[in-house]
């Protein structure tokens, strides 16, 4: 041994003495017992760690169950609705297209009486204007006769007058 090493056991040797062996052997068995202490708190510690994670995992597992569950829920909820909605969509869209075709044959009807009325209010107005132009005709051929008897009667009328001139005047 080095002359350090040699020195520092000579001087563990006069202060402890004999009992160097039994210490060593103390210090021995206490580093054993810390060492199996060790194992044992690493074994205790590794299984509550794997019993929490076995715990979380199906606390997870679970809360996953539940929501996915839940999700279905709603996601049934709202096919259903938009089952419902393209229904009801459907039968608006059903509905417009009968007022559609209704409509059009409004349009129809109402372009044929809207013809019906135009040719009666022609024929009614041709027939009026026919009439209206008889009547004036018949005024005007009344009113040469009538000027006619005019002048014929104011011929008579002189002629009465001269005759009755003559008369006085004989």
């Amino acid at each position: 041994m080095s002359q350090p090493n040699e020195s520092i056991s000579r001087i563990r040797e006069i202060v402890l003495g004999n009992n160097i062996a039994e210490i060593e052997n103390r210090f021995l068995k206490l580093d054993q017992q810390f060492t199996f202490m060790l194992d044992e708190a690493e074994t205790k510690w590794s299984k509550q760690l794997q019993n929490l994670d076995e715990k979380s995992s199906e606390a997870l597992k679970k809360s996953i169950t539940e929501i996915s569950k839940e999700h279905q829920k709603q996601f049934d909820l709202l096919k259903s609705e938009l089952e419902s909605n393209s229904k009801m969509l459907q039968n608006l869209i059903t509905g417009l297209e009968g007022l559609r075709k209704e409509v059009d044959q409004l349009q129809e009807k109402q372009q044929l009486i809207k013809q019906e009325f135009d040719n009666r209010f022609n024929t009614e107005l041709a027939a009026t204007k026919k009439q209206w132009t008889e009547k004036l005709a018949d005024l005007q051929v009344n009113k040469i006769d009538r000027s006619a008897m005019a002048v014929l009667l104011s011929e008579l009328a002189l002629s009465l007058s001269d005759k009755s001139d003559s008369k006085k005047s004989e």
